[in-house]
């Protein structure tokens, strides 16, 4: 089952450009680094009210706005915990000092720490965007959970759900 308590601090930088508590999406154009540029540009939603993505009335609304150097690096972190749970996230284009309090909290919960998530067996992946940065996070079929819970949280997360 996907672990939405786990990097708390790293989903809600993605969460920021998903849904402000009033309501309103503030957009956001980002640089990625590492010797490329990305940019992303949200010019905001209709729908959605307070703490939600895209649905519902009350409508988030909103353009430009806040700037976030990406920096360009990535880690993953691997959970696994025998008839518990086993999953990988990944942040991608993270401001290093973003990246090293993720490393952080993958030692301090037992993980592993890598550059990337295996890509055998697969559940179901959720990916939550935002400010130049993405963060996937992988559920496998040995995790006990079931893709119904994984894709109530990924949405919930504003994420987008994709079945293994």
């Amino acid at each position: 089952m996907m672990r939405n308590t786990l990097f708390v601090a790293s989903i809600s930088i993605l969460l920021f450009a998903c849904s402000t508590p009033n309501g309103s999406s503030t957009g956001a154009t980002a640089s990625g680094g590492g010797g490329s540029t990305s940019s992303t540009t949200d010019t905001g939603s209709t729908g959605g009210g307070t703490g939600s993505c895209t649905t519902g009335t009350g409508g988030a609304t909103g353009t430009g706005g806040a700037t976030v150097d990406g920096g360009g690096a990535t880690a993953s972190c691997e959970l696994s915990s025998p008839g518990k749970s086993h999953s990988c996230e990944l942040a991608e284009n993270y401001p290093p000092t973003e990246i090293a309090k993720f490393q952080a909290t993958c030692t301090s919960f037992m993980g592993t720490v890598g550059s990337a998530c295996p890509s055998g067996n697969v559940r179901d992946v959720c990916t939550l965007s935002g400010q130049g940065m993405t963060l996937i996070e992988t559920t496998y079929l040995d995790d006990p959970g079931t893709a119904a819970e994984d894709q109530a949280t990924c949405a919930s997360q504003c994420g987008t759900y994709t079945a293994g």
